[in-house]
């Protein structure tokens, strides 16, 4: 699943003790437990992981299914063809031939990236945004002053008559 060369995979004895054990290989396990066939309440039984996050990573162990069995691993060549970036070619086309239907939306998975001299359409309302016809691209978003000033301020009230009068330490430790 991680792509790394180092897939360890458990029986399902211990895959079961693995996923009731929080620590930070346990997205590991929680991918081999979807490629086993496990639902996601049986994942949730084991884990007590939500199940909206469970839904989530077997989403993604289903696309990787989905990518390596369309054999995406494109065969390199030492040739200047191979590297799209030097010759000025775009790695769509090859894509596109080995793609296979994505599990979520049906359609063959395709990266495009945005194209530096094509068509651009600028569109602006707060901030100014880039489009580009059959792109790949995100849009990030910041959340500050979202939230009305009235509210702001009486948040920021509560906060300074708290900051004047704190609750005392515990104990000796916290008061450090």
């Amino acid at each position: 699943m991680c792509g790394d060369g180092a897939e360890k995979r458990v029986d399902a004895e211990t895959l079961r003790l693995k996923l009731s054990i929080p620590n930070a290989e346990r997205i590991f396990y929680l991918a081999q437990a979807f490629q086993d066939g496990m639902s996601v309440d049986e994942v949730f039984e084991r884990s007590r992981i939500d199940r909206w996050f469970l839904r989530n990573v077997q989403q993604i162990v289903e696309e990787a299914q989905v990518l390596q069995s369309t054999n995406l691993r494109a065969e390199r060549s030492e040739s200047e063809d191979s590297r799209p970036w030097l010759s000025g070619q775009t790695a769509v086309p090859a894509v596109q031939q080995a793609g296979g239907p994505s599990a979520m939306t049906g359609e063959p998975p395709v990266f495009r990236g945005f194209e530096q001299h094509g068509p651009v359409i600028a569109t602006r309302r707060h901030l100014p945004h880039w489009e580009q016809e059959g792109a790949t691209y995100c849009r990030t978003f910041q959340l500050a002053a979202s939230i009305p000033n009235t509210l702001l301020n009486q948040c920021h009230e509560v906060l300074n008559g708290w900051l004047k009068f704190p609750p005392r330490p515990w104990d000796y430790q916290t008061s450090r």
